[in-house]
């Protein structure tokens, strides 16, 4: 899935301060529509990429320095499937072009 080119402005500002920041500063920095800013964050911090810290009302953004699951998930030949505690499947890897070794 091709990433949008507002969130790659939005990491490439994030990493450019590791500190973090929030969405009026990414906005105003960016020229961007508050709400755009948001709406992007949300999806970074669903995807693992970001992270959010709240100081009082104030929110804070940064890079994760975690690997997002999505990323590991294609490392592996076996079925790999990610539920929520309502045992709904968030996340699956795709096993369709992986090798395995034990049917060769």
């Amino acid at each position: 899935m091709p990433v949008p080119e507002e969130i790659s402005r939005i990491t490439d500002v994030l990493k450019d301060n590791p500190r973090g920041m929030s969405v009026s500063d990414i906005s105003a920095m960016l020229g961007m529509n508050r709400n755009t800013v948001a709406r992007y964050l949300d999806m970074l911090l669903v995807s693992g990429q970001a992270e959010m810290k709240a100081y009082g009302k104030a929110k804070v953004y940064y890079l994760s320095q975690r690997v997002p699951i999505a990323a590991m998930l294609d490392f592996s030949s076996d079925m790999v499937v990610v539920l929520d505690r309502d045992l709904r499947v968030v996340q699956a890897n795709d096993t369709r072009g992986a090798s395995h070794p034990e049917t060769e």
